[in-house]
């Protein structure tokens, strides 16, 4: 363990530039899932930085996010009184992770606020996860190891076969559980899920990332150095639209990865949602107006207007003033905002 003594030397770099399509209709491109108030007084993104502002070794927060959404970001800070404590930068073009990451720690770099030997932790702004204290002990475990240039990922021990993430392989033991990094893998198919469970030698890939920024830097000059060169050119547009997994971490070579046992969600479906929700004795989750009789295990969502449910089981029904979403539980994945050209008319 660190002494809590030493001066704060890690920075929190947040992204906030999702759109989350698949809660669609609630998620919009105007107002993502980030910034929706799903279960209590409280956004994802707004207890994404409730987690680290009491942290001891946390030396800034920072929020990168498009033009689109500074505002809304800008509001939900000041709702939590953290607007003086949180710095938004906006990237002029809305590009993918790789991009996004190197903007917030090129323009931490261009405010002088770091030191090369300081850690960057980089997270996204709609994950949820319980207990928080799970992941800062390992967070401040892994610290001399990310000091010592090694990228460290944080895995989510998995509780079920699931399709919609994607996976780290562990490999050999590099320190007392923290592994060396065996390979990465794409959303699998529900068999192959089923035999990573098994194996008990994957995680969850949760996305979140801690470097020094010395290391950081390396690893963009040496595998995706026209990023650093059109930010430094400000030729955002001509960015490419990668993500970070892709740019950066899939070929390094001495990465590491720490796997955490803790109730976590990205909330990156309807069926999250059902999942993480307080459920009655019918087993549904309910919020709004609904009025539900012989209805089990079913996510009901409404805005305004009633909703009333006979008979049904395993759906997911989510109105909203714009529009009406019913699916059947287990298909969410699949969720994105139609094409509505055919209600066009002339």
């Amino acid at each position: 363990m660190l002494n809590m003594t030493e001066k704060n030397d890690m920075h929190i770099l947040i992204l906030a530039g999702g759109t989350g399509t698949r809660l669609w209709p609630l998620s919009k491109p105007q107002h993502p899932k980030q910034f929706l108030h799903l279960w209590d007084s409280h956004t994802l993104l707004q207890k994404t930085v409730l987690r680290f502002l009491s942290f001891p070794l946390i030396q800034t927060i920072s929020v990168v996010t498009g033009k689109n959404a500074a505002a809304l970001v800008q509001e939900q800070l000041t709702a939590i009184d953290a607007e003086k404590k949180v710095r938004i930068f906006v990237e002029p073009e809305k590009k993918n992770t790789a991009p996004a990451i190197a903007f917030g720690a090129k323009s931490l770099k261009a405010e002088g606020l770091v030191k090369s030997k300081d850690l960057l932790l980089v997270l996204p702004s709609d994950q949820l996860m319980d207990p928080i204290t799970v992941f800062l002990e390992t967070l401040e475990r892994v610290m001399p190891l990310a000091k010592a240039n090694h990228p460290i990922l944080f895995g989510i021990t998995p509780t079920r076969p699931e399709t919609g993430y994607g996976y780290i392989q562990l490999g050999k033991e590099y320190a007392s559980h923290i592994y060396n990094v065996q390979a990465f893998v794409e959303k699998p198919s529900r068999a192959t899920a089923e035999s990573y469970l098994a194996s008990q030698c994957y995680c969850w890939n949760s996305g979140i990332f801690l470097s020094s920024f010395e290391n950081l830097w390396q690893l963009f000059q040496t595998h995706a150095s026209e990023i650093l060169s059109l930010l430094e050119k400000e030729q955002f547009s001509e960015l490419p639209n990668i993500s970070f997994d892709y740019a950066i971490l899939e070929k390094c070579k001495n990465a590491l990865v720490a796997p955490l046992s803790l109730r976590w969600s990205d909330v990156g479906s309807w069926d999250s949602v059902y999942e993480i929700g307080n459920k009655d004795e019918q087993k549904n989750v309910i919020s709004g107006r609904v009025h539900s009789e012989n209805t089990k295990n079913c996510l009901i969502i409404g805005e305004k207007r009633l909703i009333s449910t006979l008979g049904v089981e395993d759906l997911l029904i989510i109105d909203t003033e714009e529009a009406l979403f019913i699916g059947k539980r287990g298909e969410s994945q699949k969720v994105s905002p139609p094409n509505l050209n055919f209600l066009a008319t002339e």
